[in-house]
């Protein structure tokens, strides 16, 4: 919905505008450390202002209401950010740990892991089946079912 600027409602916003912008441009920029993007936030409030406030009636306190408005755009974009940023560093991480499989000789380990499934802590009755997977690849169900 396209706001009427002749309206009486954009003459009470545009007063809020006049008695406000100041003050609730101050505090964001104080309270979030950037005053570009507190202008983009009371900028945005303004504008939700003029489509809102002619279905809902303008509110009893115009200023706490932008500032409510403004405050939580202001909310919702440091939370974008942290999710684009948090994203972008799963993306790096990502990228670090892809392997070139290409120009890649997988290293046989083997060995080690028969060792470790064969070891004396383990119970001597399950050391069989347990080093049957990692050095032919078959389980020991599998084995029995051949026979």
């Amino acid at each position: 919905m396209r706001p009427d600027p002749d309206s009486p409602v954009a003459g009470q916003v545009a007063r809020a505008a006049r008695d406000s912008y100041g003050r609730i441009v101050a505090w964001l920029a104080r309270r979030f450390g950037n005053l570009a993007d507190a202008e983009d936030a009371m900028s945005a409030a303004l504008e939700s202002a003029l489509v809102t406030w002619p279905q809902t009636g303008v509110p009893r306190s115009p200023e706490a209401w932008l500032l409510t408005t403004a405050r939580r755009r202001m909310l919702d974009r440091l939370r974008r950010d942290q999710t684009i940023s948090a994203s972008a560093e799963m993306i790096a991480h990502l990228d670090a740990d892809r392997l070139d499989t290409t120009a890649m000789t997988l290293p046989d380990h083997r060995l080690s892991l028969l060792l470790a499934c064969a070891h004396p802590a383990i119970d001597q009755g399950l050391r069989a089946p347990l080093c049957c997977r990692p050095c032919s690849g078959s389980t020991p169900a599998g084995s029995r079912r051949r026979s």
